[in-house]
C-alpha cells in the first residue's frame, strides 16, 4: 500500500494546461517573486487532507453541522461521507490487539493509510468527473454539458474544486473560530464536502443554470490560481454585507473559461469570444481572488496585473 503524503489542494492534472514538461510559471503574490517550479511542488502540503481521531462529543457537534447546513436533497450523500471521514477514528479506537510484531507493523501500515489516503482516494474520484471539462480543446466541444448526467458530474468536480483548497480552508476555520462550541479546525474537510454538495444541488437542481463560455480569441492566455474555482458574483449582498449571489468561475484551460450563474429564467448555454482587453480583466479577476500563487503560460499574460 503506498501511502499519499504529499496532499495537493490543486489538482496536477488541471494546471498541465498551464505547464511545460511537468515544469509552470508561478507568481509568488507574497513576495511578488516569479519561478518556475515542478508541478509536484507546488501547492500541496504534507498531509493536507489526513483524517483525524474524533471524541463522541466532537461526533455530536458534526452531526449538528451536518444536519444543520446540509441541504436535504443531498444528506444522504454527505452521510456517505461521514463514514469516510470517521474511518481512521473508529479504526484506531476499536483495532484488534496484535500477536505479534508482524501483525502490530500491518495494523500500523494499515491506519497510516486510511489516515493519508482516504480523502485523497475521494478527490481522485471527483477528479475523474472532470477528466472531459479539462480536456477540451474548442469550446463546441463542452457541449456535452449541455447533458443532464454529464453536467452534474461536471458541477460536483468544480464545486469540489472551488471547496478544497489552502484558501477556503483557512477562511473557514478564521470565519468560524469564534464558534468553538460547535466548531473545530478538525471538521473543516466534511464542510467542505457539505458545500459542495450544496452548490452542486442550487446549480443543477434548484436554480436554472446559465452557462457561459468564454472563448479566449486574443494573443494573451487566460490564467490561474490556487483557487481556481471562485464566486464571481460579489454584487449581490445583505445588510451584514454578507454576498448573498453566487455564479461559479473556473478557468479550463489557458484559453478557455466557464461561468456557471444561477439563472430565475431558463436554462441557458452561451459561447461568447473574448477580445485581449476583455481578457484582461477577467484575469484580473482570477488574479483577485488567487491566495498566494499566479498560473501563468507567458510573462505577457501577467503583465498588466503585477
Amino acid at each position: 500500500m503506498q501511502l499519499k503524503k504529499r496532499h495537493h489542494y490543486i489538482w496536477r492534472n488541471y494546471l498541465r494546461s498551464w505547464s511545460e514538461f511537468e515544469q509552470i510559471n508561478t507568481y509568488f503574490i507574497d513576495t511578488k517573486k516569479i519561478i518556475k517550479t515542478n508541478l509536484i511542488n507546488i501547492s500541496q502540503e504534507k498531509m493536507f487532507y489526513k483524517l483525524e481521531i474524533f471524541t463522541d462529543i466532537e461526533k455530536e457537534k458534526i452531526e449538528f453541522l451536518l444536519n444543520d447546513h446540509c441541504e436535504k436533497s443531498v444528506l444522504s450523500s454527505a452521510k456517505e461521507l461521514l463514514k469516510c471521514f470517521y474511518l481512521y477514528s473508529d479504526f484506531s479506537k476499536n483495532k484488534p490487539i496484535p500477536n505479534c510484531i508482524k501483525e502490530k507493523k500491518e495494523l500500523e501500515e494499515f491506519l497510516n493509510y486510511v489516515q493519508s489516503n482516504t480523502i485523497e482516494d475521494i478527490l481522485t474520484e471527483f477528479e475523474n468527473y472532470g477528466k472531459r471539462l479539462i480536456s477540451v480543446k474548442s469550446p463546441t466541444e463542452l457541449d456535452f454539458l449541455q447533458d443532464k448526467e454529464q453536467l452534474s458530474k461536471s458541477l460536483l468536480f468544480l464545486t469540489i474544486q472551488y471547496t478544497r483548497t489552502k484558501n477556503i480552508k483557512d477562511r473557514l476555520n478564521h470565519s468560524l473560530k469564534d464558534y468553538d462550541l460547535i466548531y473545530n479546525e478538525k471538521f473543516w474537510i466534511l464542510l467542505s464536502f457539505i458545500y459542495a454538495l450544496n452548490l452542486t444541488y442550487y446549480l443543477g437542481e434548484k436554480f436554472k443554470l446559465k452557462i457561459i463560455i468564454y472563448n479566449n480569441i486574443s494573443e494573451i492566455n487566460f490564467i490561474t490560481s490556487d483557487q481556481p474555482a471562485f464566486n464571481s458574483n460579489q454584487e449581490n449582498k445583505n445588510a451584514k454585507d454578507e454576498v448573498t449571489g453566487f455564479d461559479l468561475f473556473y478557468p479550463i484551460n489557458n484559453r478557455l473559461a466557464i461561468k456557471l450563474v444561477c439563472n430565475k429564467d431558463i436554462d441557458s448555454f452561451a459561447i461568447i469570444d473574448v477580445d485581449e482587453k476583455e481578457v484582461i480583466e477577467i484575469n484580473t479577476l482570477i488574479y483577485d481572488f488567487a491566495y498566494k500563487n499566479i498560473f501563468f503560460t507567458s510573462e505577457r499574460d501577467i503583465e498588466n496585473l503585477i
